[in-house]
């Protein structure tokens, strides 16, 4: 079981040097994504993962908001915070992702994943993990404060809340799809 958790923070580890290279890189790639296609590669990439573990993704509503996104800091924020909620979710729990557009202006993604304690820390600073005991709950703050930083830096938002299932909420802002997708 040590040899277990000592892999999964090396992993949450890794995946936080990635975050942290991507947000401090002088050029990134500022190309437009369809909501869809964003959704659907961050899926495909945790599918395998997620069958792994035994946990299941739903995305709702079926039909995605025809909106385009800044599409490489989407995808960096979408995918991590995906990974974070497999490995937070007990087997044979499902993850819903629901994707709505609240306002004209925005694409609001909704993460809510059985198991998830929103942390006690801000999101917008990074700790340490020497600061907290519990390393595993410290990698998780983490990712959730490299992804906050990313999502800041392109004009998004990220927000934790806790309830009887625990939520993550990506705000990003929009452009109406151009006729044909992008």
């Amino acid at each position: 079981n040590a040899a277990r958790i000592e892999q999964q923070v090396e992993r949450l580890a890794f995946r936080i040097r990635r975050l942290i290279d991507y947000w401090t890189m002088v050029e990134v790639e500022q190309g437009l994504g369809d909501v869809s296609a964003i959704v659907g590669d961050a899926l495909a990439l945790h599918a395998p993962v997620a069958r792994a573990r035994s946990v299941e993704i739903s995305v709702v509503p079926a039909k995605l908001p025809q909106r385009s996104l800044e599409r490489m800091s989407t995808l960096v924020v979408l995918t991590n915070l995906l990974s974070l909620s497999i490995f937070i979710a007990p087997a044979g729990t499902t993850i819903e992702l629901s994707v709505t557009e609240p306002d004209a202006d925005c694409v609001l993604f909704e993460l809510t994943v059985p198991g998830f304690e929103p942390p006690t820390s801000r999101i917008d600073r990074l700790v340490p993990p020497e600061e907290d005991h519990d390393r595993s709950r410290a990698e998780r703050l983490q990712v959730l404060s490299v992804c906050h930083a990313v999502a800041e830096q392109r004009g998004a938002h990220l927000e934790v809340r806790s309830g009887e299932r625990g939520q993550i909420l990506f705000r990003c802002p929009a452009r109406c799809a151009p006729p044909g997708g992008t």
